[in-house]
């Protein structure tokens, strides 16, 4: 947390998926070529885990479940909460950029 204070760490407002060499575990293990797996990936990155889910059962990867897609929804609720902070956060650099420099 101190090192993500002082704005060392991953940029803030990237998902960690967005810096993964590999895409997770879980979703290599689906039949998925693997432009469809980095599509995945990407949303995942960009719109939560909740879209990768919508994308893979929209796709016929996956079954719909509602227990998936139960927890689907709260990691994006999750997700987005994170999103909110990182917004708050880069404004908090900024302005405390600012008291440093007088």
């Amino acid at each position: 947390a101190a090192a993500a204070a002082r704005g060392e760490g991953p940029e803030v407002g990237r998902s960690p998926l967005a810096s993964r060499q590999e895409p997770p575990p879980g979703l290599r293990r689906l039949p998925l070529t693997p432009q469809a797996l980095g599509e995945v990936v990407a949303l995942a990155g960009r719109a939560g885990p909740g879209a990768a889910y919508r994308q893979l059962v929209e796709g016929g990867t996956l079954e719909a479940d509602g227990g998936q897609a139960e927890c689907a929804e709260a990691l994006q609720g999750l997700w987005e909460s994170i999103q909110d902070h990182q917004v708050a956060l880069r404004a908090w650099r900024e302005v405390h950029g600012r008291w440093s420099d007088e």
